[in-house]
């Protein structure tokens, strides 16, 4: 029994130091290693996020990094709010066509 427990012991330890020193050589990349590339990598999605976000998608972005709480608005998508944001207005011409189509 004791000669069981002792085997087991020293195979948990030999596993461990083994794992742990695969680990921490090159072999195992954590990310941590990858870190310049990373923040290049989001610098540069940062510089040119206005060609990933519309305008709308940008402000909701901007709002919820100020800590500011979720509304209604926050919710709608940026599709329905930009049709509500600029509405199609009619010209005096095109209004006057209306106006004789309908009488």
């Amino acid at each position: 029994m004791v000669t069981n427990t002792t085997l087991l012991l020293i195979f948990v330890t030999i596993a461990s130091v083994t794992a742990q020193t695969f680990q921490y050589s090159r072999g195992w990349t954590n990310g941590k290693r990858d870190g310049h590339k990373r923040t290049d990598d989001i610098r540069e999605i940062a510089m040119n996020i206005d060609k990933f976000l519309s305008p709308c998608q940008i402000n909701k972005l901007k709002y919820l990094l100020e800590g500011k709480p979720v509304t209604e608005k926050l919710l709608v998508p940026c599709d329905i709010l930009d049709d509500e944001e600029s509405p199609k207005r009619y010209t005096e011409r095109t209004l006057d066509a209306l106006v004789e189509a309908f009488h």
